[in-house]
C-alpha cells in the first residue's frame, strides 16, 4: 500500500500471537475479580518473630535452664594526674596514699580552715566645740577676763595611744574695755595649732579585750562609768600660737598640756562608731612676747564643750 508517496508493509500475525492477544486480557479480568482468601474461625495466628532466648517449640519452659544475665560493662577509672619527676626526670603518677597524706597534713596545719583577716585601721576621732579662754594679757589692770573661744580637733587611735591635732582661736578685740590710770584695755586675739600625743590611762591599766580590730568592752566596760573612764585622755605636745594685740601680731612657740573626757555617750557601747558629749581643757606653756607696747603671756585656762565622734 502506498500513502503520501511512502510504502508501508504490514506483516500477517501468526496463530500463536493471535492466541496470546485473546487470552491475556481475559486472564487479567479474571484475576482482578477473584475473592480474597480469609482466615478460618479458630485458626491459630501466624507465628511471630522468634526471641533468641526462647525455648524450642514443644518443650516445657520450666525444663529449660535459665540463661545467665550479661556481665556489667566495666567503667574505666581515671588514672591520677601525672606529675613531673624530680630534677626534670620522667613524669610519674601521684600515689593516692601520698595525696591523702598531703591533704591530712594541710588540714592539720596551724591556721587551717581559718579565713584570713584583713588588717584594721586605727579608729578616727573628730570633735568640735565652743568655750571660753581666761586671759589677762592686754588688760590695763592685769585682771583676767573670759573671751569666747572655738576649737576643732581630729585624731587617730582610740586605744592606749593616739595622735591629735587641734585648732583653737579666740577673739578679744572689742569684748571688754576699762581705763586704768589713763591706760585703755587692748584685747589680744589668739590662733593656735596643737600637735599632741594622746595617752589613755584606762587602756594602760586594764586593757579591754579586742575583737575584729575594734574595742569590745567587758560587762564593766559597758557601764556608764566604765565608758567615761575609758574615754579619759591626757594630751601632751607642742603649740604654735599667733597673738595679735590690735593690728600688730607675733608668734609664740611652746608646750601644751590638755585633756578631755566624754561625759555623755549617745550611742550603745557595742556599736562600731560612737558619738558623745565631750568636755576638755588646755594650758599653754610658752615664753612671754612683747608686741608693740603689750606683753602677751599664757592664758590661765582654755575650756571647751562640744560633740565628739569616733569611727
Amino acid at each position: 500500500m502506498v500513502k503520501g508517496g511512502m510504502r508501508r508493509t504490514v506483516l500477517p500475525m501468526t496463530a500463536l500471537e493471535r492466541a496470546f492477544a485473546l487470552v491475556l486480557p481475559a486472564l487479567a479480568v479474571a484475576l482482578a475479580s477473584a475473592p480474597r482468601a480469609e482466615a478460618a474461625p479458630g485458626a491459630p495466628p501466624p507465628p511471630g518473630p522468634v526471641r533468641p532466648d526462647a525455648p524450642p517449640p514443644g518443650l516445657d519452659p520450666g525444663s529449660v535452664p535459665a540463661q545467665p544475665s550479661p556481665a556489667p560493662i566495666p567503667v574505666p577509672v581515671p588514672l591520677p594526674e601525672a606529675t613531673e619527676g624530680a630534677a626534670g626526670g620522667p613524669a610519674t603518677s601521684a600515689s593516692p596514699t601520698v595525696a591523702l597524706e598531703a591533704e591530712t597534713a594541710a588540714a592539720a596545719a596551724p591556721g587551717a580552715g581559718v579565713a584570713p583577716t584583713t588588717p584594721t585601721r586605727p579608729r578616727l576621732t573628730c570633735a568640735i566645740g565652743v568655750g571660753t579662754s581666761l586671759d589677762h594679757s592686754g588688760t590695763s589692770d592685769g585682771r583676767t577676763v573670759p573671751i569666747p573661744a572655738f576649737e576643732f580637733s581630729v585624731g587617730a587611735g582610740d586605744e592606749a595611744f593616739g595622735f591629735e591635732a587641734n585648732l583653737m582661736s579666740t577673739q578679744a578685740s572689742g569684748r571688754y574695755r576699762k581705763v586704768t590710770n589713763g591706760v585703755d584695755d587692748i584685747g589680744v586675739d589668739r590662733a593656735a595649732v596643737d600637735l599632741l600625743l594622746a595617752v589613755r590611762p584606762a587602756w594602760l591599766l586594764a586593757r579591754p579585750p579586742v575583737r575584729d580590730g575594734a574595742a569590745a568592752p567587758s560587762a564593766a566596760g559597758r557601764s556608764y562609768l566604765g565608758r567615761i573612764w575609758r574615754s579619759f585622755t591626757i594630751d601632751l605636745g607642742g603649740v604654735a600660737e599667733r597673738v595679735a594685740p590690735g593690728v600688730q601680731a607675733a608668734y609664740r612657740f611652746g608646750g601644751l598640756v590638755a585633756g578631755h573626757l566624754d561625759i555623755l555617750p549617745l550611742t550603745p557601747a557595742d556599736q562600731p562608731s560612737a558619738l558623745a558629749v565631750r568636755i576638755g581643757a588646755r594650758r599653754v606653756l610658752a615664753p612671754r612676747k612683747l608686741v608693740s607696747t603689750t606683753e602677751t603671756a599664757d592664758t590661765t585656762l582654755d575650756a571647751f564643750v562640744g560633740l565628739a565622734a569616733v569611727f
